[in-house]
C-alpha cells in the first residue's frame, strides 16, 4: 500500500506543479523550476521528453510578459472550449460542471476559474487523485475515483492535450512548449497507471461515469 500511496502522491504533486505552471506566473514556483533540468522534475516514468532541457532563469517581469503575450493577448487562450470549437464550448462546460458538482467541487470567482480553464481541470484531476489516495489509505474502495479519472482524462484532458499539439505555444524548446510536452506525456502515463490499477482489482472494463450519474 505504501508504494501505491507514494505513486498517487507523486501523481498529485505533478498535477499541482503543472496547474500552477499554467497559471499566471507564481514567482516562488518558477524560482524552483528554473535552472533545473527537466529530467530532475519529471521522474523516470515519462519518456519522449528533452530530459536535458533546462528552464531558463527569468525575471518576474519576463515571466509575466511571456504569459500575457501568449495567453492573454495572443491567440492561445487556455480554455478547452477554445481548443475544441468543433465540439461547442457550451456543451464542454456543461459536461465539466457535471463532473465538478458530482464530486462537490465549487469554482471560485476568479477569471481562471471557468470550468474549462486548464488550471481548473488539472486541479480537478489532482482532487480525484487525492480522493483515490484517501480511499486506499482508509481501506475503502477506490474504484469509483479511478473510473472518474479515466473518464475525465478520456472525455477532456487527453482530447485537449492532442489539440494543444496543433497550436502555437512558442517555438520548440521555449517554456510553454516544453510544459505542453510535459503535460501531454504525463497525462498519458497517468492514464496507463489508472488502467493498471483497475486491472489489478478486476475493474478494467468498468463502466465510465454516465451522463445520468453526473446529472
Amino acid at each position: 500500500m505504501t508504494t501505491q500511496l507514494d505513486t498517487l502522491e507523486a501523481i498529485g504533486t505533478t498535477y499541482a506543479v503543472l496547474s500552477r505552471a499554467f497559471d499566471y506566473p507564481d514567482e516562488a514556483l518558477w524560482s524552483q523550476l528554473e535552472g533545473r533540468p527537466l529530467s530532475s522534475l519529471v521522474g523516470d516514468d515519462v519518456d519522449d521528453l528533452p530530459g536535458d532541457y533546462v528552464f531558463p532563469v527569468r525575471s518576474q517581469d519576463e515571466r509575466s510578459g511571456t504569459y500575457l503575450s501568449l495567453f492573454e493577448l495572443g491567440k492561445t487562450p487556455l480554455y478547452e472550449g477554445s481548443f475544441r470549437p468543433q465540439d461547442g464550448r457550451d456543451g464542454i462546460q456543461e459536461d465539466l460542471l457535471r463532473f465538478y458538482h458530482f464530486f462537490a467541487v465549487q469554482l471560485g470567482d476568479r477569471n481562471r476559474d471557468f470550468p474549462d480553464h486548464i488550471v481548473t481541470e488539472l486541479e480537478f484531476m489532482m482532487h480525484l487523485v487525492g480522493l483515490e489516495a484517501a480511499a486506499v489509505r482508509d481501506g475503502h474502495d477506490p474504484t469509483p475515483f479511478r473510473l472518474a479519472q479515466r473518464d475525465f482524462l478520456d472525455r477532456h484532458v487527453l482530447v485537449w492535450v492532442a489539440e494543444m499539439k496543433k497550436r502555437q505555444f512558442g517555438t520548440e524548446g521555449e517554456v510553454y512548449a516544453t510544459l505542453a510536452s510535459w503535460l501531454g506525456a504525463f497525462t498519458h502515463v497517468h492514464r496507463d497507471v489508472v488502467d493498471d490499477a483497475l486491472a489489478e482489482t478486476g475493474n478494467a472494463g468498468g463502466h465510465p461515469i454516465s451522463d445520468t450519474h453526473l446529472a
